[in-house]
């Protein structure tokens, strides 16, 4: 049995869509052009799938996964360049997103297993923006009740509300600015500034 090693994700935005995420070069490229170790860029691909931009769109977002704390830390303190530009990093948010392809929390349409396409206003079997449903025929495709969608309306799901408050319960590290190490400046929490420090750390992340 293979145990899969730990990944420090950050989310980038506003990378030039030409960059060509997934190829080997262009995390090469990445590394080098933002002083980051050969190695320690492991994964990079779109948020959103690119069929679904729109014409004319020339930045989105993307997930990019780190194989330490360290090198996930850098990019998120000093930026990467991606394609030429510069892009701010920063940690995912601490809640759950919903996947574009099954309206399922918790991944991203790239590593999504479902088959088909869900659509997030009635659930049926097509893509989102191709519903031609009406407002009293929305369906939530998590907790398959109607009156209410996955795609804009997940605060009035209550299997979303479930999973979500369970997800921040569990991930105490998620107010943190940083991934947590012995370095006194990753210390930093989501709502403080720039400088500061949280001493008791150790007792709630470890």
């Amino acid at each position: 049995m293979t145990v899969k090693p730990n990944l420090y994700e950050v989310i980038v935005e506003f990378v030039p869509v030409h960059a060509n995420l997934g190829d080997c070069f262009e995390t090469i490229r990445i590394e080098t052009d933002s002083d980051i170790q050969g190695g320690d860029l492991v994964k990079a691909c779109w948020i959103k799938d690119p069929e679904c931009r729109k014409p004319g769109q020339k930045v989105a977002h993307a997930s990019l996964h780190f194989r330490t704390r360290q090198a996930a830390n850098k990019a998120i303190k000093d930026g990467l360049i991606i394609a030429g530009k510069p892009v701010s990093v920063r940690k995912p948010d601490n809640f759950l997103g919903l996947c574009t392809k099954c309206y399922k929390p918790g991944h991203i349409r790239a590593t999504c297993t479902c088959q088909v396409d869900v659509c997030g206003r009635c659930a049926g079997p097509h893509r989102t923006p191709t519903c031609d449903a009406d407002d009293e025929d929305l369906w939530c495709a998590e907790c398959a009740e109607k009156g209410h969608c996955g795609a804009a309306q997940t605060d009035r799901c209550p299997m979303y509300i479930r999973k979500n408050e369970s997800r921040k319960n569990r991930n105490l590290e998620g107010k943190y600015r940083f991934y947590v190490t012995e370095e006194h400046w990753t210390w930093v929490q989501v709502d403080q500034g720039a400088e500061g420090g949280v001493a008791t750390w150790e007792e709630q992340v470890r």
